[in-house]
């Protein structure tokens, strides 16, 4: 018996050894098996359901939102067309990584099926969300852009930030819903940069779509002279929106950075979105949308 518990004492040494030798760290196995069955949970998920993980973000707090304090006419102020963000609302931006692990690590631990000691294990683990990102999608106004780029600026490297016009928000002609040409809008991100913020990300920004629509409207104001409304309603872009992310992309991890009514169009008139707080969604193939 002894001499059985001492070679059984030796193998287990040998593969102690080798595992040191291999640089096998114990925190980090622990790490990463918390982390691999985040994984493995979103794709058993996702191939169940065939249902794609969705992220709506409103904004950081905007210029706008704080005019009256500043003594500015929201509704009339030269000043805030197409207005930026606050110093309050960049900061609310840039902690989007933070608030995304937040929900994760909840339906993690909402998930486990083992025992409340493993439990306990997996909340101290910290879930990176910005590697399973695969999309940003923003709208066009200066706000939702600088928005995604701090919440997204540490996103992987293979991943696509898109601008879709169909993200513009809704409900009246407001400066700070007034677009800009895309050039005017890249100068000041490049120049609105206090050292948060990777300006070389700014050149991976796909504007492609937003081109293409303001020349089919430059287009259709040539040849409408009597200039009559497109008749597409906000309804329709919303819905033509959510059938290009299910449809016609790719992508299972998706990042969607809007605004207020944007997100209250897709989801009902009783959400009320806050700054930069992520609502997680489930996106069906039929471009249905719900929360989760």
């Amino acid at each position: 018996m002894s001499s059985s518990s001492s070679s059984l004492s030796k193998k287990e040494q040998q593969n102690s050894t080798k595992n040191l030798n291999n640089g096998a760290n114990p925190k980090q196995t622990k790490k990463g098996h918390h982390q691999h069955q985040f994984n493995a949970t979103k794709q058993q998920q996702q191939q169940q359901t065939g249902k794609k993980r969705i992220y709506l973000i409103r904004h950081g707090e905007s210029l706008g939102q704080v005019a009256s304090f500043n003594r500015m006419d929201r509704k009339q102020d030269p000043r805030l067309i197409d207005a930026g963000l606050t110093l309050k609302g960049q900061w609310q931006a840039a902690d989007i990584p933070f608030q995304l692990e937040k929900l994760e690590q909840k339906r993690l631990d909402r998930d486990e099926k083992h025992h409340q000691h493993q439990q306990q294990q997996s909340r101290k683990t910290k879930i990176n969300v910005l590697e399973h990102v695969e999309l940003i999608v923003s709208s066009p106004l200066t706000r939702a852009i600088h928005t995604g780029l701090l919440g997204f600026q540490d996103r992987s490297s293979n991943s696509k930030f898109i601008i879709h016009p169909h993200l513009h928000e809704q409900g009246g002609k407001i400066p700070e819903n007034q677009s800009r040409p895309i050039q005017h809008v890249l100068k000041d991100l490049q120049h609105s940069n206090n050292g948060t913020m990777d300006v070389s990300r700014i050149e991976e920004i796909n504007f492609d779509l937003v081109l293409e629509a303001e020349s089919n409207e430059h287009k259709q104001s040539r040849t409408n002279k009597k200039k009559t409304p497109s008749g597409v309603s906000a309804k329709e872009r919303i819905r033509n929106f959510l059938l290009w992310l299910s449809q016609e992309r790719t992508e299972r991890v998706i990042a969607v950075v809007c605004h207020y009514n944007v997100i209250r169009s897709m989801l009902g008139p009783n959400v009320s979105p806050q700054n930069a707080l992520p609502i997680p969604c489930e996106l069906s193939r039929d471009g249905q949308i719900e929360p989760i």
